[in-house]
């Protein structure tokens, strides 16, 4: 996990629970704690981004909101941007 906050903006980099452990809720606990923890930083908005064969689902599942995509054409693979309003 990595948070950077360079404003009231905060940005999650990196997110992940090995398949062992998932659908144990871990990952929702994980992304709470990093949004409280974004949230005493100051920030307002949180952003962050995934693969189509990563976790948009759970983000969703999680309240972000896709905001952007890039479709990779080479690797036919999508990215998604999303964002979660933290007030």
């Amino acid at each position: 996990m990595f948070l950077c906050n360079t404003s009231d903006i905060g940005y999650i980099d990196t997110l992940w629970v090995d398949e062992k452990f998932r659908n144990q809720s871990i990952g929702t606990k994980i992304l709470s704690l990093l949004e409280s923890k974004l949230r005493e930083y100051g920030c307002e908005l949180c952003h962050l981004d995934t693969f189509n064969f990563q976790a948009p689902v759970f983000y969703k599942k999680n309240g972000y909101e896709i905001f952007g995509e890039l479709h990779h054409k080479k690797q036919n693979i999508t990215e998604y941007f999303f964002k979660k309003d933290l007030c």
